[in-house]
């Protein structure tokens, strides 16, 4: 017997199995390898259903745990991607030729009529043929569908198996056409193992295949058998479980598939599992014949899905919920096994001898040493685009510097070459040079397709020769940025370019990346994968449902989720005594909250290379998207150094952007405009709303104190050299959590030099603090004997937020040693100096601070405050454009706007394209017409140019118009804007419906050249208008029945005009605020009167309670006159009629409580709704 004490895990689902299957699993796989690590073992493998998910992370988990890894997956394989090809053909009875008669007898002559009558009665002897024999006539008249495989000839007849049947029908040969292609769901398993390095390149290629959407991927990721056949003996195989086609395969699929097994005998087991089920035990004894029969060895596996009885609970109530069964479970055990148990399992299985069972547990370890230890390559894998890298990027790095016209005025010759020349050594040493090649090729595409970035994001800010190619906007060298910060000789991580695009924009380059795989033959993208988890939320909604809670119960727990933010992450959480009430619905929610459903692809991240990525990472596809998307996530492919590009957007650039477009300037940026304008810094001080970064209460707070004369004055009389742009960006850092110890010090300008020349120069911009993460680096190396690695070592921990107070005293210590030596420091002089940079380096444990990044985000803040003290109008219009999902920030943008005066009007005729519009004579705003429903950007900008391209004297002029430029706008879509007082100038809305009606019905959309006099009886009015445009008499001078040769143009703006004199009243607020929801999905009703102010239209009521009693409602509302929305509460003692939403209330009191909630203390409702 063989002798082993202990196995593998080999055949194991996490929780990311969910992604290729529907609740497969709630454990995740640091469960897995903490129990693996437990039991002793020396390997493991997780073999997901259908993918290798995150296989580098589990790859580092097992690895750390001091077992070797092996890499897997259990594949889901097809018999054939096309199971059968059916065709179809014209029926041929043996009574064909009577049939022709009769038809041709009933036809006589007609041969339409005969080739009728005889698909009739060909169709009917079908049906009955078919019908006798019990079967359902596929859709078609006169036509046999068949397998393409079963047509036969006999005697010059040819002969066909009516599809899925044993019925023999002739057809007519010459009429067969392919019907479709069928796919069949036989979907076997298989677990496939990596036994090297080039099987894992194998396995992860063929994983990828699975996905794709070419019938592959029906309903799970699928390779074919002759895919499987052609795996070379890199790749280990197990059967896997009672779904191989060895047990549940159709006779030619388990045959073929055997004889697979027996040629490759070598890298093959058998997989037996010790389920107690018959199916189960039944199967181990065929796969111990086929042993015994091939010499083909059988291997123990566990098919383990859940950790526990607990994890299995949870798998099981989560299934439950979901309506989600899996065949065959019934009566296996699916949780984790130590080696004993497993045994054990086997022993009460009783299917097979102790010596075969044991044997088959120790091939686990036989199967496991077969398997190499896989290096993986780490390198930076930077792609190639050029032949000749560095002397194409020494070119265009100079080329562009001397034409840089800022740079060559800023700097002398010898700073910018000593500069650049360092910088390009170091990319020229580290083997980047196409990486910068090609950021400038994608940035230089973006520019020629009018998308400009924001100046800069993240370290790369600190590159000069990213600034003269134009890659960033930022001078690194004026603003003392640190080049090694992005990349420096000895850096050990891979250099990575963040950029910052409108939103509009990211789509556009998206697809440059995805699809057009940058016009570059030899790159490959993909996008990066994401995992949809269940939220704490529905966790408890799920579970709750699952255990049969009462619904009001379920949903009064879900509803006491909140969130809570820790070190700016902000996290869902539950009160304590929710858990001590209900702790079997807790015990379940914990289990699932956080476990993947399925999959997604990052909004940002594309993975760019020029490597074979679906081989050395792999890659799937999504439902409905035609990219290929990475199996690894940021974080992996980050350790592995693969080339991201960040398609990060941001509002503020785009905003930036739709400005500068407006107000007709070409687009600014800090080379363009001065960054020391007083006007505009006193405007951002006096006023932050909508600066980025700082339209917050306490950005404001903030702005006003590190910005008061007062506080300059102290600066400047120390640092007489700092600037607006140094302040600011050093306020960037203060309001983040790195500056909570420095603050109130610091905005009152508080600074205490240390009297040691060297460190008071390094930290001037920071008034002698030491917040960025640039300067902490700088600090350690330069006074405390570090060197680059060892500062960017520290960066990381503190970024990390693990750590920090270990490196107290290391820090410590080395000033000490080094900076107090040196400068002949006493003990009281060093402890003065190092302690505050010590405390600074505590709190950036909290949230560190990028300078590189602070400068250019805060010259994105300034260039917003720029644009919006010089051009107030196309700031404001851009911000609502841009903002009009939110309605926090589309509230600051109104109440800016108010506090200058701008008027925001709804669409209006010739005021309004598809965006929001600046009319700078008037001071006003004019909403966009592309968020009304039923409208499109293309309608609503020709629309536009219609109403510009001339003066229109009436209603009927702009329909005419409209008419002759086909536009392509229909009748419910002029209704919906006729209903929203866009053509107000026109009329008011009621009118011109009917005036509208009158055009396009009763005048056939304005081109009617007669109409009966029976329509026009009964209207003196209209019937005299119509006689004077037309004729109404016959060529003989009789009454005619319709008036003739109308003038339709002159007859309907007559109409126009008598219908406007009638006055007729205009829709009530009531039905106008129905239009808005119906066609805006919000009230934007404004009507910009004073009095109108205290009128509220009520757009939310909720009731508010306290130990299940009623004290008040909520009530959200906006004014009537300005258009402000705001929060208001009103006591259930005050609510003297009834409130409900869409009402309009005056409100004839209303009170601040010491809270600051505004509390309505008297009303009365003008329109209820």
């Amino acid at each position: 017997m063989t002798e082993c004490n202990n196995y593998v895990v080999f055949h194991c689902h996490t929780m990311l199995s969910n992604g290729t299957t529907i609740m497969d699993s709630v454990t995740r796989f640091s469960d897995y390898v903490n129990e693996a690590k437990k039991c002793g073992m020396t390997a493991l493998a997780i073999s997901e259903h259908g993918s290798v998910f995150e296989w580098k992370h589990k790859k580092d988990a097992i690895e750390a745990a001091g077992m070797k890894y092996i890499h897997a997956e259990e594949f889901y394989l097809t018999e054939s991607i096309i199971w059968r090809t059916v065709d179809s053909a014209n029926y041929h009875p043996e009574n064909y030729d009577d049939l022709v008669k009769a038809a041709r007898k009933s036809a006589k002559g007609d041969e339409k009529k005969f080739s009728e009558s005889l698909s009739r009665k060909i169709d009917k002897a079908l049906a009955d043929v078919l019908k006798a024999n019990g079967i359902k006539r596929k859709k078609g008249a006169c036509k046999v569908s068949f397998d393409e495989r079963n047509l036969k000839e006999k005697d010059g007849v040819w002969y066909a198996n009516y599809i899925d049947s044993d019925i023999i029908l002739p057809i007519d040969i010459s009429s067969v056409v392919k019907e479709r292609d069928e796919k069949r769901r036989d979907n076997y398993h298989c677990v496939l193992i990596a036994k090297n390095y080039e099987g894992f390149l194998e396995l992860n290629k063929l994983m990828s295949i699975s996905f794709n959407n070419d019938g592959h991927n029906y309903y799970s990721p699928r390779i074919t058998f002759d895919e499987l056949f052609a795996t070379s003996d890199n790749i280990i195989i197990s059967t896997a479980c009672v779904a191989s086609p060895l047990c549940r395969g159709t006779d030619t699929a388990r045959q073929k598939y055997l004889d697979f097994l027996i040629k490759n005998k070598h890298r093959v087991f058998l997989e037996v599992q010790h389920h107690d089920t018959d199916k189960q035990r039944a199967y181990n004894l065929e796969l111990y014949e086929l042993s015994k029969k091939y010499g083909i060895p059988m291997i123990a596996a566990t098919d383990t899905h859940c950790l526990n009885k607990v994890h299995e609970l949870g798998r099981k109530y989560y299934q439950l919920r979901k309506g989600v069964t899996f065949d065959d479970e019934a009566g296996w055990d699916l949780t984790w096994k130590s080696f004993d148990q497993l045994v054990d399992a086997f022993e009460v299985q009783g299917a097979l001898p102790k010596e075969v069972y044991m044997e088959a547990i120790n091939n686990t370890n036989v199967m496991a040493d077969m398997v190499e230890p896989i290096e993986l390559d780490k390198s930076f894998k930077y792609p190639r685009i050029s032949k000749n890298a560095a002397e194409d990027l020494y070119k265009k790095i100079y080329d562009c510097a001397r034409e840089k016209k800022p740079l060559i005025e800023r700097h002398t010759p010898e700073e910018i070459k000593a500069r650049l020349d360092m910088e390009f050594e170091t990319y020229k040493s580290i083997d980047a040079c196409d990486y910068m090649l090609l950021e400038k090729y994608i940035v230089d595409w973006c520019h020629s397709n009018d998308i400009w970035l924001g100046p800069g994001r993240g370290s790369v800010t600190g590159a000069l020769s990213a600034y003269a190619m134009g890659i960033t906007e930022m001078d690194s060298l004026k603003y003392d940025l640190k080049f090694w910060r992005f990349m420096s000789k000895d850096k050990y991580s891979l250099g990575d370019i963040d950029l910052d695009h409108a939103k509009a924009d990211r789509e556009k380059v998206k697809y440059f990346l995805l699809h057009d795989h940058l016009d570059l033959p030899n790159i490959k993208t993909a996008e990066i994968i994401t995992f949809n988890t269940i939220q704490l939320k529905g966790a408890i909604r799920d579970m709750g449902g699952a255990l049969n809670m009462p619904l009001d119960v379920v949903d009064k727990i879900a509803k006491a989720v909140h969130e809570v933010t820790v070190e700016e992450e902000k996290f869902s959480t539950i009160d304590d005594s929710y858990r001590k009430k209900y702790p079997k619905l807790f015990e379940l929610v914990d289990i699932v909250t956080g476990v993947v459903t399925s999959i997604g692809s990052h909004p940002s991240g594309v993975l760019v290379a020029d490597r074979d990525i679906y081989s050395e990472l792999g890659c799937c596809y999504l439902k409905d998207d035609p990219y290929p998307v990475c199996v690894l996530n940021m974080k992996e492919l980050d350790s592995l150094n693969w080339v991201k590009w960040d398609v990060l957007g941001l509002d503020n650039v785009g905003i930036i952007n739709n400005t500068c477009k407006l107000a007709n300037i070409p687009r600014v940026n800090p080379d363009n405009i001065p960054e020391d304008d007083v006007n505009v810094w006193n405007s951002i001080r006096d006023d932050t709303s909508l600066i980025f970064q700082w339209n917050s209460n306490f950005g404001s707070q903030t702005m006003k104190k590190l910005f008061s004369d007062e506080t300059i004055a102290k600066i400047k009389k120390v640092y007489p050299n700092i600037t607006y742009i140094d302040l600011f960006s050093f306020g960037n850092a203060l309001i983040r959590p790195c500056g909570k110890s420095q603050y109130d010090s610091a905005v009152n300008g508080d600074i205490t030099p240390t009297g040691v020349k060297d460190i008071d120069d390094l930290l001037s911009s920071e008034l002698n603090r030491c917040l960025f993460q640039e300067d902490i680096m700088s600090f350690v190396m330069q006074f405390c004997g570090y060197n680059f690695i060892q500062a960017d070592k520290l960066r990381k921990i503190i970024g990390k937020k693990l750590g920090t107070k270990e490196q107290i005293p290391i820090v410590k210590k080395a000033f000490e040693d080094n900076a107090k030596v040196k400068y002949n420091l006493t003990d009281e002089k060093s402890e003065e100096i190092i302690e505050p940079v010590l405390q600074c380096i505590l709190d950036a444990t909290r949230y560190s601070f990028s300078k590189n990044h602070a400068y250019a985000y805060s010259w994105i803040g300034y260039m917003c405050g720029y644009l919006r003290y010089y051009y107030p109008i196309e700031y404001l219009a851009s911000c609502l454009d841009i903002f009009a999902d939110d309605d926090k920030k589309t509230n600051e943008a109104v109440a800016y706007a108010n506090k200058l005066r701008v008027t925001i009007f709804p669409p209006k005729f010739g005021h309004a394209n598809a965006n929001y519009m600046p009319d700078k004579e008037n001071n006003a705003i004019y909403k966009g017409m592309k968020s009304i429903k039923y409208m499109n950007s293309d309608i609503a900008n020709e629309l536009y140019d219609i109403a510009k391209s001339r003066t229109f004297d009436s209603f009927t002029d702009v329909l005419y118009a409209i008419k002759d430029a086909d536009i392509g706008i229909d009748a419910r879509q002029m209704k919906s804007l006729i209903q929203l007082d866009f053509f107000d100038c026109f009329g008011n809305a009621k009118e011109l419906l009917r005036i509208y009606n009158m055009f396009n019905d009763f005048f056939k959309k304005g081109e009617a050249s007669s109409i009966s006099k029976d329509k026009v009886e009964g209207n003196a009015i209209i019937k005299a208008i119509i006689e004077r445009h037309s004729i109404g008499v016959t060529k003989a001078g009789k009454p005619a029945k319709s008036y003739s040769q109308l003038d339709c143009r002159a007859v309907v703006q007559e109409c126009e005009e008598y219908l406007l004199s009638l006055g007729i009243p205009d829709f009530s607020i009531k039905d106008k605020i129905e239009f808005h929801n119906e066609y805006f999905g919000y009230i934007g009703i404004v009507t910009n009167k004073p009095e109108d102010r205290p009128r509220l239209i009520v757009t939310n009521v909720r009731p508010l309670e306290k130990d299940g009693t009623v004290w008040g409602y909520g009530v959200t509302a906006q004014s009537l006159g300005s258009g402000k929305k705001s929060d208001y509460t009103i006591y259930a003692r005050g609510m003297t009629d009834e409130i409900k939403k869409n009402d309009v209330i005056l409100v004839r009191k209303v009170e601040k409580n010491l809270r600051g909630y505004w509390i309505i203390k008297s009303y009365r409702i003008e329109v209820g709704i």
